[in-house]
């Protein structure tokens, strides 16, 4: 090209360029769209009561080692606002993450949307995303993201997301820095989505939940009339201090300044919360999510049977378990074992899902779990299906007596609890009630001293009755063992004195669970006819059990004769006051098989408790050992012939050769596989546990109480008898000792206890030592209680042990307030 066309063209281009600069002389200014900013500022009224949780929380943020952290809690209890002031601080502080994005996860997990948001916030070309080519979409954001240093806030995720296989998102292996925050109900998903951290969001204490309250109530409400105040008081305890319920209930009443109403309104929320104003949409139907995300319909039945229990009841796991099995919940399960598994993996799935909380580990009855007011309010208000038929249940504790308006209520109602009734039913009020739906009744821990034959005639259908802890009642009516229909009676300690069990039980053909006293003397010919039966429990001795010391020896045996016979018994926890029954049963192999609790109770004549390795192996099942008011000098585990290469260790005492099991065949079958509990209680001539600890290495809580002969634990060296220290209490969990005037040591060596939460000593004066070194329990003891003078004079051979446990030490006197 010359220079001639060059500039030809030039000046055409030059008219074309004059002719759009005319076109557009009348814009005054040029805009561009700006990109997008990295993060907008989420509105935020001023949390309360949350510092020191977001101060934690902003610690791991701020440590690179911590790239996944989880906030966990029950619904509407704050984890979004604390998600949110943890995103809101990135905008005050600097920082060199470059791709910053925040979701709501929907329910169920939409896969596709979460790509398309993070598709849309990497500003990948619209016209490659193909939301059918995963594989493609997941390679195209991994790409992008390999070289960004990234921050992912994800609230309200239900199930657990594989980060880098479902979204492309790289995360513990990411070479760059990266932070994944996200809330959840579960529990289970933090453990799945491999968190670094969790952190659990409780309810607010009282003086913050109070002021969170009067935050959204308003202060022009607030200060209206002198007696709000007190009375927010008692609406925020109603509250349980829920936020959520708080925040409802405060945009309820703001702006109404009548007292009158207030008061209204406190009569309403403790009369039925889901009548509450907003109640039913902003607290309970939120609640409710939790529920539907339970697995089946058998974690929800079980659920919703707690609610049965009362407000703020102390649930113990095995007893709500043994109560879904007399129910017939747990029926698809083949024998007791696998039902108990199974109850307690729904107790698990509970507590993961934060419908019910623990409140203490490891007891003999499992563990004890609550639940907050208001998921017990949901509970109740999807039992009523939703409040339609809110009579369905109905619950009552410390009341003074029954009174008829509560009575009629009963006739529409399936599932009936009563707890701490004062004074007994009024026999003419029953006249004209009819319980035909009825299918539950449990009346408990009351001062009855009667209850009228005519209550249990108007019940055909009850399946359940629980008549525990009524120890003043004076007689048991008659019409209870014309209830055919039952599945689980519960008698236990439900009366004093001596009562022997009617031949007509033999008519309940349908009964799963018998839970008695051992003041109910059972006949052989009433048990055989009971072909249903799963679960005996016959133990816990009536104050007056020398009342029928002279016919229990004949009853018990005839009894074990009987239940060994038994092809449908699964599950036993007996009590034992004889010699001769202790020697009965170890010659019962097939029921002892089975024996899941057992006490021996004073049994005169028993000079030593001997255990053989071949009745010890049999009792595959046995969780609970009780010893009470027993006069035998030892117990003596293992003796009889061994199968293995070591003695048995025989009767242990301080001057006598040791013959310990070695480690090698320590936690062996040659031990208590099952073994948790052991309560040893007024046995004044024991001397020492040494050869029960030996065999029982599962061993969670040791209670020892009045055992005045008693100056040692174990006694001989550890090391001298060729077991290891850590083979000695490796899961004990809790060791009291109560009462043992002569005791002088645990035993000669320091032992690691690994697993050890508890240490209480109780006027155990010739205590001066405990085998603990500063590492001991390291990473598990919470508290070591017993009186100061005992602390005081407690002697150390490294002082900075001393030191160590000084800070886990509570007085007893303390420990009582």
């Amino acid at each position: 090209m010359n220079f001639t066309s060059i500039s030809r063209s030039a000046d055409e281009k030059r008219v074309i360029l004059e002719g759009l600069l005319g076109e557009c002389r009348g814009f005054t200014e040029l805009t561009c769209k700006p990109d997008d900013p990295l993060m907008v500022e989420i509105t935020l009224e001023p949390p309360v009561g949350m510092n020191s949780m977001f101060q934690e929380v902003w610690n791991w943020v701020e440590d690179e080692s911590v790239r996944c952290v989880g906030i966990f809690g029950m619904g509407g209890v704050g984890k979004t606002t604390l998600l949110n002031r943890v995103h809101n601080q990135f905008l005050q502080v600097s920082h060199d993450y470059n791709f910053v994005l925040r979701v709501v996860v929907s329910r169920p997990v939409n896969l596709e949307n979460l790509q398309k948001a993070i598709w849309e916030k990497l500003k990948l070309p619209e016209d490659e995303w193909d939301p059918s080519d995963k594989e493609s979409t997941t390679s195209a954001i991994l790409k992008s993201m390999k070289d960004k240093n990234f921050l992912l806030f994800m609230d309200d995720l239900w199930d657990a997301i594989d980060l880098l296989i479902d979204l492309g998102i790289p995360c513990h292996d990411h070479q760059n820095k990266c932070k994944i925050i996200f809330t959840t109900r579960s529990v289970e998903v933090c453990n799945r989505m491999k968190v670094d951290k969790r952190k659990k969001v409780e309810c607010l204490p009282p003086n913050d939940a109070l002021q969170l309250f009067r935050q959204k109530l308003g202060e022009k409400t607030w200060i209206s009339h002198p007696g709000i105040p007190e009375i927010a008081h008692t609406l925020v305890h109603e509250c349980k201090y829920l936020p959520l319920a708080l925040i409802t209930v405060a945009r309820a009443m703001a702006g109404t300044m009548d007292l009158e109403d207030w008061m209204n309104a406190e009569k309403d929320l403790k009369r039925q919360v889901s009548k509450f104003t907003d109640m039913e949409e902003e607290v309970l139907k939120k609640l409710e999510f939790s529920y539907n995300r339970l697995p089946d319909e058998i974690h929800k039945r079980c659920f919703l049977y707690l609610s049965i229990f009362p407000e703020d009841h102390e649930i113990y796991e095995d007893d709500a378990i043994v109560l879904w099995i007399g129910e017939g919940f747990l029926d698809e399960c083949d024998d007791v074992h696998e039902a108990r598994t199974y109850g307690r993996k729904v107790f698990r799935k509970l507590r993961h899902a934060c419908l019910v909380e623990s409140v203490r580990q490891s007891t003999p009855l499992g563990e004890i779990v609550k639940m907050h007011d208001f998921v017990r309010e949901m509970c109740l208000w999807v039992y009523s299906e939703h409040g339609s038929k809110k009579k369905k249940v109905f619950v009552q504790e410390e009341v003074e007596s029954f009174r008829m308006e509560d009575l009629k209520k009963w006739k529409d109602a399936e599932r009936i609890s009563l707890w701490r009734v004062e004074s007994s039913v009024d026999d003419t009020s029953l006249a004209t009630i009819s319980c035909s739906r009825l299918s539950t009744l449990i009346i408990r821990d009351t001062n009855l001293r009667t209850i009228p034959d005519e209550l249990f005639l108007s019940m055909p259908c009850l399946r359940v009755l629980d008549l525990s802890d009524n120890y003043n009642l004076q007689e048991l009516p008659d019409s209870i063992w014309k209830l055919i229909n039952l599945r689980y009676l519960n008698l236990d300690r439900a009366e004093g004195k001596t009562h022997e069990v009617p031949v007509e039980i033999k008519n309940m053909s349908n009964l799963v669970v018998l839970i008695l006293s051992r003041n109910f003397l059972v006949s052989a010919e009433v048990i055989s006819n009971l072909s249903s039966l799963r679960l005996f429990y016959w133990s816990n001795v009536s104050k007056y059990w020398w009342k029928f010391e002279s016919s229990a020896k004949f009853c018990e045996i005839e009894l074990l004769e009987v239940l060994q016979m038994m092809q449908s018994v699964e599950e036993i926890d007996i009590t034992l006051i004889t010699a001769e029954g202790v020697e009965k049963l170890q010659s019962c192999p097939k029921l002892t098989s089975h024996v899941r609790g057992l006490c021996l109770f004073v049994c005169y004549g028993l000079a030593s408790f001997r255990i053989s390795v071949s009745f010890m192996r049999r009792l595959e099942c046995l969780q609970s050992l009780d010893l009470y008011y027993c006069d035998f000098t030892e117990i003596n585990v293992g003796t009889g012939e061994y199968e293995g290469s070591y003695e048995s260790p025989g009767r242990y005492s301080s001057n006598v050769e040791s013959h310990a099991p070695k480690p090698a065949s320590f936690a062996s079958r040659d031990s208590f596989q099952g073994l948790r509990y052991v309560t040893i209680r007024r046995c004044k001539d024991l001397e020492n546990v040494t050869s029960l600890i030996y065999h029982a290495p599962f061993l969670e809580n040791l209670h020892i109480e009045g055992c005045g002969s008693m100056k040692e634990l174990i006694v001989e060296d550890i090391e001298d008898n060729h077991v290891t220290s850590n083979r000695v209490f490796p899961w004990l969990a809790s060791l009291r000792l109560d009462y043992l005037t002569n005791l002088e040591r645990i035993c000669r060596r320091t032992l690691p206890f690994p697993a050890l939460k508890e240490i209480i000593v109780r006027e155990c004066p010739k205590l001066k030592e405990l085998p603990m070194t500063r590492d001991s329990a390291k990473n598990s003891l919470q508290v070591i209680e017993g009186e100061q003078e005992w602390w005081e004079g407690l002697k150390w051979d490294d002082p900075a042990s001393k030191q160590v446990f000084s800070t886990k030490f509570v007085s007893c006197s303390d420990a009582m307030i």
